[in-house]
């Protein structure tokens, strides 16, 4: 969920053949049962962040191994803890959406109880939706870098993920604003300190033949 963004009840309703790790994409499509907001269509490009990624494929592996492609990818499980095989529910919009919110909610109680087994504070699956949108927008450095963040999580406009996943804190500010220009203004100044450290005869050299002569003409009041 981290690696893609995706909304839980897509996450939890998407089947084996929606997810192609080899091309790093995910396909949020509800022709293929995947329970969408407002049944939209999309293509989800995952972050190639390999610790992540390599547990992602091990699952994945497991999955296409052992269940047919048109099983959930995130699968329910019985009330002994193994595996149920399950298909999406296709052509039934009321089934469908009754469905996604039980299994959510289970999914809910088990995201809760893996923080706890890993000693790690507790994220809700949109904390995993926001974390993914926040670290692009770490990473971004282009006006197309941010549609791009926007448009993966299939947010209707630039503005929606703007106004709801951009708020900052002062100490974020802080460090924007700071190294705004920094790597530039280092590049200046390690220009001019290796332009002070060159002899003035290899400057000279450096030049066309006009224009040495004509400081050295300078230089010695011959102009």
């Amino acid at each position: 969920m981290y690696l893609s963004g995706m909304r839980i009840g897509a996450f939890v309703t998407m089947p084996i053949e929606a997810v192609n790790l080899d091309n790093f994409k995910v396909y949020q499509l509800p022709d293929l049962g995947v329970h969408t907001k407002y049944s939209k269509k999309g293509v989800t490009s995952l972050y190639r962040i390999s610790q992540l990624f390599d547990v992602v494929k091990k699952w994945d592996d497991f999955m296409r191994k052992n269940y047919s492609v048109q099983n959930y990818w995130y699968p329910r499980l019985d009330r002994n803890k193994k595996i149920k095989p399950g298909e999406p529910i296709k052509g039934d919009v009321n089934r469908s959406y009754a469905d996604t919110r039980n299994v959510s909610s289970v999914f809910y109680k088990n995201l809760e109880k893996l923080c706890q087994m890993a000693g790690v504070e507790y994220k809700s699956a949109h904390a995993l939706r926001y974390g993914h949108i926040n670290y692009g927008m770490k990473h971004a450095k282009t006006i197309q870098d941010f549609k791009a963040i926007s448009l993966n999580v299939m947010h209707g406009s630039i503005d929606i993920t703007d106004k709801i996943y951009s708020k900052m804190n002062i100490d974020a500010v802080n460090e924007t604003i700071s190294n705004m220009g920094y790597e530039e203004n280092i590049h200046t100044a390690d220009t001019e300190k290796r332009n002070k450290d060159i002899p003035v005869s290899e400057l000279l050299a450096s030049l066309p033949v006009e224009i040495r002569e004509k400081i050295v003409r300078e230089k010695l009041g011959l102009s």
